[in-house]
């Protein structure tokens, strides 16, 4: 409700919030479960729910993290080949 927005200090925004998305990703992580158990029924070698599905709260294994993603070099050219942006200009160096 509005007023009870309103009311909120910062902190207790922020503790409100968070605990939405906390609730949120339990929420995902609960169907996640549900469907890879469904799966895992008519498979002979089960597979875990992170295979099935990844979520963003997974940890994540070093060796892949410089895997994921696109470079920003990739980034600013599918962008710009696409013609949503035009990349920003180079910062000029300083004169000193």
């Amino acid at each position: 409700m509005p007023d009870t927005l309103w009311d909120m200090t910062w902190d207790e925004y922020r503790r409100y919030a968070n605990g939405y998305v906390v609730r949120q990703n339990r929420e995902w992580e609960r169907t996640r479960l549900l469907a890879t158990q469904m799966v895992n029924m008519l498979k002979e070698k089960p597979i875990s729910p992170q295979q099935y599905m990844p979520l963003a709260t997974d940890p994540v294994n070093p060796e892949e993290a410089g895997k994921a993603g696109e470079s920003e070099e990739e980034f600013w050219r599918r962008m710009t080949e696409n013609n949503f942006f035009q990349r920003p200009p180079a910062p000029a160096p300083d004169a000193e």
